[in-house]
């Protein structure tokens, strides 16, 4: 309980101590991301759904996570 506790305080030190620029940094890297990945996310369940929902399941994941890299590269090649 104590961790959460003082984990919940090191986030909001370390949001609230940012400058203007850091901050909207920070935020636009977690729009790109959330993007991503559930936009690839989705087009693996797309995919696999012909093939089954577990089939849906593991491309959904596979998609997902290429999504997590394709965020991250946007985010550093464009808008750092």
């Amino acid at each position: 309980m104590l961790y959460y506790f003082l984990s919940g305080i090191s986030c909001y030190y370390t949001v609230f101590s940012m400058t203007r620029k850091k901050y909207r940094r920070h935020i636009m890297k977690k729009i790109c991301l959330i993007t991503a990945i559930s936009l690839f996310g989705w087009l693996g369940w797309k995919l696999g759904a012909p093939f089954g929902i577990m089939t849906a399941y593991w491309l959904s994941f596979a998609g997902s996570l290429i999504g997590v890299f394709v965020g991250c590269f946007i985010n550093r090649r464009y808008l750092d």
